[in-house]
């Protein structure tokens, strides 16, 4: 069943094209000599992360960003110089679909309000499809496995579904092994001919006790064994982006540890439901599990600068 996230009533297109018109050809007042910009994508590939940045001239500003259905709060303090506050988002390759969808930003200076809509499209993209040939007991879960992993997938939720309001993040994502990718985000599994879900991480190729290092700095709030992805390591790094790393053969840290980009986390293994050692690593974005490839060689800026400006007064 399709999401009602990507779906509007005929009112709702229709007010959301009058915003942007007055966003892009107009005015729209927030505080007296307040110079705010908002800067978002026009489309949005399913799965790809993209960038919505907003940049005050004068502090202090408030609000939230409300996307897929995540609230996310920000706050820039007064300053004399222009700051800019990025929030990292995206979909995911196993739940989202083609259609419109609606970024929310809300801004609160001097006490004035705004509530402002910003339209997307959420567009096809294509990944690959793999056929493999395993045993049953690697396709199906035992009975007895059941109900262990769906208390797995209660906890890992909960984390995934955390907003820090602290902010660690900084493109480009480290790469967190040197190993060559096995397998992409996206790919669709067929196993002994039965479609499975969409790969929602890249697998990098690591022997056995290689290190891995953190894609980003952050808390780690959760080291777990789990029955699919074995040994795992969560990092938030704020604003609901956190970084997963699984099949770990030994985890180095433990939770409440503050790690910077690029710390040794652990060793690579073979632990979970898998047939060799290999890194599993997934990015999170306030519960959207992202495609980081693209995160790996690029910053901010590149990104940013692909967006359309919204000038607000």
């Amino acid at each position: 069943m399709k999401s009602n996230f990507f779906h509007y009533s005929y009112i709702s297109i229709v007010k959301v094209l009058a915003l942007s018109f007055c966003l892009l050809f107009g005015s729209v007042s927030i505080a007296q000599g307040r110079e705010i910009t908002v800067s978002c994508p026009l489309d949005v590939e399913i799965g790809v992360p993209f960038l919505l940045s907003i940049t005050v001239l004068e502090g202090p500003v408030s609000g939230e960003v409300v996307w897929c259905d995540q609230i996310i709060p920000f706050e820039l303090l007064p300053s004399s110089s222009e700051q800019r506050k990025d929030f990292l988002l995206g979909t995911n390759v196993r739940t989202a679909y083609p259609g419109k969808a609606t970024l929310i930003v809300k801004i609160v200076a001097e006490g004035e309000q705004k509530h402002l809509e910003f339209p997307l499209i959420i567009k096809v993209k294509t990944y690959p499809e793999e056929h493999l040939t395993l045993p049953n007991h690697m396709v199906t879960p035992p009975e007895a496995a059941l109900q262990r992993i769906a208390k797995e997938r209660v906890e890992t939720r909960k984390v995934l579904l955390h907003i820090n309001k602290e902010s660690h993040w900084e493109l480009p994502l480290f790469k967190p092994v040197d190993g060559a990718v096995t397998s992409v985000y996206g790919k669709r599994r067929v196993l002994n001919g039965r479609p499975s879900s969409p790969h929602a991480g890249v697998d990098f190729r690591a022997a056995q006790g290689t290190k891995i290092k953190a894609a980003l700095g952050g808390e780690v709030v959760l080291v777990a064994d789990h029955y699919f992805s074995g040994r795992t390591v969560f990092i938030d790094s704020g604003s609901g982006v956190i970084s997963i790393y699984g099949h770990l053969s030994r985890p180095y840290v433990k939770n409440g540890d503050f790690i910077k980009k690029g710390d040794v986390i652990g060793e690579s293994g073979q632990t979970g439901r898998i047939t060799g050692p290999h890194l599993h690593f997934s990015l999170s974005l306030q519960g959207q599990l992202v495609d980081p490839a693209p995160l790996f060689l690029l910053d901010q800026e590149p990104i940013v600068s692909r967006n359309q400006k919204y000038f607000l007064e």
